[in-house]
């Protein structure tokens, strides 16, 4: 060190500076060198355009799932089957097999399953959730229905009744 340092190191005087001295703090400690701020606003720099990227990447997702949402509600209310207020109100109340009855009925003598279940959710008629194998086999157990395809199911016409016995 040199000899006017040392002088101001013993008398406490804060106004020197040299290359080892922080100006702010006075205490002895390394400054910033020009090319680490340069690097560090690199390192910012690079941080911001990943971000800005993901960002950009985020919105295109939420767009394609919008669009999926859009697409998913216009062919639900385009289901011919699914079922409307009124068939909630008819079958409300009515026990399993006879609103899977109903609602056959009302759509032409055809049932799918899966607008059938979620009816019967939404009408109390069931707790929901409703297992599907359980509407299945109460289908199954109805001789009025026959599988017409997966998940979907044909009304049959009442049996006459034998009267030939009485």
């Amino acid at each position: 060190m040199t000899e006017e340092r040392k002088r101001h190191k013993d008398t406490g005087d804060s106004e020197t500076t040299g290359p080892d001295r922080d100006i702010r703090s006075g205490q002895d400690e390394p400054l910033i060198q020009p090319a680490d701020i340069r690097r560090r606003i690199a390192g910012y720099d690079r941080e911001i355009d990943r971000l800005q990227k993901a960002l950009e990447d985020a919105k295109e997702r939420r767009s394609g799932l919008r669009i999926t949402l859009e697409e998913y509600n216009l062919q639900e209310r385009a289901d011919p089957l699914a079922a409307t207020p009124e068939d909630l109100d008819a079958i409300r109340g009515q026990s399993l097999r006879q609103a899977l009855i109903i609602l056959a009925e009302r759509h032409n003598n055809v049932l799918d399953s899966t607008a059938a279940r979620r009816a019967l959710e939404a009408a109390g008629v069931v707790e929901a959730p409703m297992k599907p194998n359980h509407l299945y086999r109460e289908l199954k157990l109805l001789s009025r229905f026959k599988q017409t395809a997966r998940g979907k199911y044909k009304l049959l016409p009442p049996e006459p009744e034998d009267r030939s016995l009485f």
